[in-house]
């Protein structure tokens, strides 16, 4: 998951800064996340915070914020989901099945 934040930098000049974080779901709410979650999807998410250590291939300390959640809740509504993404939807909500979880390819994962 990413935030992004616009600050301003020592020139005055307005910047974005996107910070990632591993989030882990459990139970219900993972089977969730999976379902309905897609690349660009808000959503609220609320837990304990921890920050990991690690050493990269280039031998570089590194950090990673992992978030355990304990609460998720989507933002927006519908008519923000792709058009593909809304018709699926419907026809879970329909009763043809679950939706299927979006592909996610290495680019997708910031680490």
């Amino acid at each position: 998951m990413a935030t992004n934040d616009r600050r301003k930098d020592k020139n005055g000049e307005m910047q974005d800064q996107t910070t990632w974080f591993r989030v882990t779901l459990w139970n219900r709410q993972a089977e969730t996340a999976s379902q309905y979650l897609h690349k660009g999807k808000s959503v609220y998410i609320e837990g304990r915070l921890r920050v990991d250590e690690y050493t990269d291939r280039d031998g570089k300390l590194r950090h990673s914020l992992e978030v355990t959640a304990t609460d998720m809740q989507f933002i927006g509504s519908r008519s923000d989901e792709p058009s593909q993404e809304r018709s699926s939807s419907a026809a879970a909500s329909a009763g043809s099945g679950p939706a299927e979880p979006p592909e996610l390819s290495d680019e997708d994962i910031p680490f």
